[in-house]
């Protein structure tokens, strides 16, 4: 077996971008179950933020603790490689949600369209709409997967980089020695 360190970049994040969707999903399928109780499904959303943070910061930090001296700029490209990765898996998830596993929720989701288009007094173009809707749907959650992924590698690259060996954080640099 090959040291995880020898292992390229690319497959590293693709790799570890598994345990980080799965934790996604698996809060997605939640959410869908409990979307009737806002309460339980306001719940999932701040669960699943936690634990996807959590799980990313897991996940760089391993990487970092293989690598040696990892600056902020090489953890923070890892955890958005690994959010990308991610995006496109839940993107797909997002496909298979909207046409194959829940296709009913689109139905809803656009009756509920339809319904308060009506009451603005609209004119509501029912197929053009029904073609378009979910596409937006699929691009807008990769573009958020994106935006997350942005936000939460940026704040957790300066938690797992690693210093250089060369510089010495034991002196503290603004105190004044009166010798």
């Amino acid at each position: 077996m090959s040291n995880p360190a020898e292992k390229s970049f690319t497959y590293r994040a693709a790799t570890t971008a598994l345990p980080f969707t799965l934790v996604s999903i698996i809060f997605d399928i939640i959410k869908h179950f409990t979307q009737e109780m806002p309460v339980l499904a306001t719940t999932a959303s701040f669960l699943k933020l936690g634990l996807v943070t959590a799980v990313l910061y897991w996940c760089m930090k391993k990487f970092t603790a293989d690598e040696g001296y990892v600056p902020y700029g090489r953890s923070f490209r890892f955890g958005f490689s690994i959010c990308t990765f991610s995006a496109i898996i839940c993107t797909l998830w997002s496909f298979l949600n909207i046409y194959v596993i829940f296709p009913d929720q689109l139905d809803v989701m656009m009756e509920a369209l339809s319904t308060a288009f009506e009451q603005m007094g609209t004119n509501f173009d029912y197929d053009m709409i029904v073609r378009y809707v979910p596409a937006a749907l699929i691009i807008s959650s990769f573009i958020s997967c994106l935006i997350w992924g942005l936000i939460l590698s940026g704040i957790l690259a300066n938690f797992t980089k690693n210093d250089s060996p060369f510089t010495d954080d034991t002196q503290d640099d603004h105190t004044i020695d009166n010798q």
